[in-house]
């Protein structure tokens, strides 16, 4: 089927990554690899303007890349380890998200065109008043893709692997 974005198998090699925290899926086509970020819900509306410094992502510049086997790849430095939420849209305009939570300022690109064969752009967005900053890869339409999150713990890059079923 066309514009399928393979979820399970994202999850199932996503494992390498959920090592490093326990994990929990949160429903269809999403990936959530902690519940760090949790809270209750009655939670004080101003517990955002209280976070520490320690709790604040730091995001470095999106950078792509084409590995030798023509997997395509979505990489950006992180200051400390986190769990992206990772999901797909299908349809026409397939996308792979990446919302990252605790950002509280994004200096990169809000578009890097790509024109690549799987990845045709990397748009970015920092959502202020959420503190998320969302990445999202436009993929070129009629295409069956396996989507792979990745994290290098020792260089702190998290990278997400795209590449044709």
């Amino acid at each position: 089927m066309p514009n399928v974005i393979s979820i399970l198998s994202v999850i199932l090699l996503g494992l390498a990554v959920m090592a490093f925290q326990p994990s929990q899926p949160s429903g269809n086509n999403e990936i959530v690899m902690d519940k760090a970020d949790s809270s209750p819900n009655n939670s004080h509306p101003n517990k955002k303007l209280e976070q520490s410094q320690t709790d604040i992502v730091v995001v470095g510049d999106i950078q792509y890349e084409i590995e030798k086997n023509g997997t395509e790849k979505v990489c950006f430095e992180l200051n400390r380890f986190c769990n992206p939420k990772v999901f797909s849209i299908e349809g026409n305009n397939p996308r792979i998200v990446i919302d990252i939570k605790n950002v509280s300022s994004w200096k990169g690109k809000s578009r890097i065109t790509v024109n690549a064969v799987l990845i045709r752009q990397v748009r970015s967005h920092l959502h202020r008043a959420h503190n998320k900053l969302r990445i999202v890869l436009d993929l070129s339409p009629s295409l069956d893709y396996v989507a792979e999150p990745l994290y290098y713990k020792a260089e702190g890059v998290y990278c997400i692997a795209v590449k044709r079923k």
